[in-house]
């Protein structure tokens, strides 16, 4: 893993979306030494697009447009697949150069950063969508480390065909099996065994700071929400898949009732904003969130992250 280069990390000052060419238009600044899950790698095309899809879920997007001082915007210069635009007609309802300081459209290449996202299915609870943008506040004190027991079962039900994953395909859908990756538990190994590998993974990254479209499989510093979850997965059981939070909403996993949600499952909210792991003890392990990191976060009945719980994935 490289250290964070901060003279790629800029902060994101607005998002918004065009309907017209279903595209989204981020206004960013110098980040002036300033944390948190706002702030981009400007240099990191996935980073754009998956900040970008994440503040409009339920919206297609095609193309990713970054505005902001000239000193930030030329930074994307070496990002590859962005480019120029003409400045002086940006999407309807945007102030485009009128903004004091600002300067230089820089949109997606076809087959690049430019890729179609259809609406994601129907969700089982239909939920009112924070405001794109809006930073939900998570509690005071992350909660206790939860501590589900990793003792494998006995009895003929722990070899049966529930126990290995309950009738889910393994791979499930959306993921491949990385042949070039040891796991802590293959793909015949019990389900147990393989909760115990996700959770075991999921808290040695406990604290790593969260920078959009980060991922250390790629030698990056740190992850976001969707990095998070998959190198969760890949490290615990060898699965390669999607790192968009809306892709892993939409085609990873199979969705299980919420009244059957299990530790190791994946968990999506508001149609993909934001994925965790389930950890068990209505707690779950995730990226961000409000922390700014790697933590634990409440999804007991009432509590913030609860109420906006729109899917669950069982993955084993």
């Amino acid at each position: 893993m490289t250290a964070l280069n901060t003279r790629n990390l800029v902060e994101v000052a607005s998002a918004a979306y065009h309907p017209s060419d279903q595209s989204v238009t981020l206004t960013v600044r110098l980040h002036g030494g300033r944390t948190g899950e706002t702030i981009l790698d400007a240099g990191d095309p996935a980073g754009l697009v998956n900040y970008a899809t994440a503040q409009f879920p339920d919206k297609p997007v095609r193309t990713v447009r970054v505005l902001g001082p000239a000193s930030v915007v030329q930074r994307l210069v070496p990002a590859a697949g962005m480019r120029m635009l003409v400045p002086s007609a940006p999407p309807a309802g945007t102030a485009g150069n009128a903004m004091t300081g600002m300067t230089g459209w820089w949109t997606s290449v076809p087959g690049t950063l430019t890729k179609p996202v259809t609406a994601p299915p129907a969700v089982k609870t239909p939920i009112t969508t924070p405001s794109p943008g809006a930073a939900p506040v998570p509690p005071a004190t992350p909660p206790a480390t939860p501590a589900p027991s990793t003792v494998p079962p006995t009895g003929p039900s722990a070899a049966s065909p529930a126990a290995q994953g309950g009738g889910i395909p393994i791979p499930p859908p959306g993921v491949q099996i990385d042949p070039n990756i040891k796991p802590l538990a293959g793909v015949n190994a019990p389900r147990w065994a393989k909760t115990a590998a996700v959770l075991s993974v999921a808290r040695s990254k406990l604290g790593t700071p969260y920078v959009w479209g980060h991922n250390e499989d790629r030698g990056q510093f740190g992850f976001d929400c969707s990095n998070f979850t998959e190198y969760v997965y890949h490290h615990a059981l060898g699965y390669k898949f999607t790192t968009s939070s809306r892709g892993q909403a939409k085609y990873v996993g199979v969705s299980v009732p919420r009244s059957q949600m299990s530790a190791g499952d994946l968990l999506i909210f508001d149609q993909g904003r934001h994925v965790g792991i389930y950890v068990g003890n209505n707690q779950m392990i995730q990226e961000g969130g409000g922390l700014g990191k790697v933590g634990y976060l409440d999804i007991s009945p009432g509590h913030y992250w609860s109420q906006h719980l729109t899917d669950v994935k069982r993955m084993y």
